[in-house]
């Protein structure tokens, strides 16, 4: 993961200086039905929105969860899809 962050930030010009627990909690778990290539992304886009140096965690459990009835880890979703 480390590895992707820095040929990401490389790329797109930002200076990650934090990788918060979360985040590499979150995708650490996660099952990536996508291989390596969704993690790329996923690591791409974070890179990307990132914010002084720190990624954000787009692997969130969401509210729907709560409201229907699912567990945490069913319910794990892009972050920026569920807004």
């Amino acid at each position: 993961m480390e590895h992707y962050v820095e040929v990401f930030s490389r790329r797109v010009g930002k200076h990650i200086e934090n990788i918060p627990d979360e985040f590499v909690s979150a995708f650490k778990s996660y099952s990536w039905p996508g291989n390596i290539r969704e993690l790329q992304n996923m690591i791409e886009r974070a890179v990307v929105l990132s914010n002084e140096g720190v990624l954000p965690n787009l692997l969130r459990p969401t509210r729907v969860a709560s409201i229907i009835g699912t567990t945490v880890e069913d319910a794990f979703c892009v972050g920026f899809l569920c807004r």
